[in-house]
């Protein structure tokens, strides 16, 4: 079971969550693709407990899950943030977006 949202950041207009898994796991992070239209979106296997992350209109989200928490402690945020950054681009429909 996943353990609760522990961070969440603001990165060109997209919400972007990262969520961690058990302790012991292989420390790999993976990148889900969202598109959501607004609407609220929460990652497969979430608590119920955790609140909903909003997304907006008709933009190109992504969810970022560190497999690991240990993996997660050792991420600084300017990482993580590069790995959503790049994610995102690589997903989006309009790239004036990130202008």
């Amino acid at each position: 079971k996943n353990d609760i949202v522990t961070a969440s950041m603001w990165l060109c207009h997209e919400r972007a969550v990262i969520a961690t898994g058990a302790e012991g796991d292989s420390p790999t992070v993976r990148i889900v693709p969202v598109n959501c239209r607004a609407g609220r979106y929460k990652p497969a296997g979430v608590d119920s407990s955790v609140p909903t992350t909003y997304f907006g209109n008709g933009v190109v989200g992504a969810v970022v899950e560190a497999e690991s928490s240990a993996a997660l402690a050792k991420m600084t945020l300017a990482e993580a943030a590069a790995i959503v950054h790049r994610s995102v681009r690589e997903l989006a429909n309009d790239s004036t977006l990130f202008q």
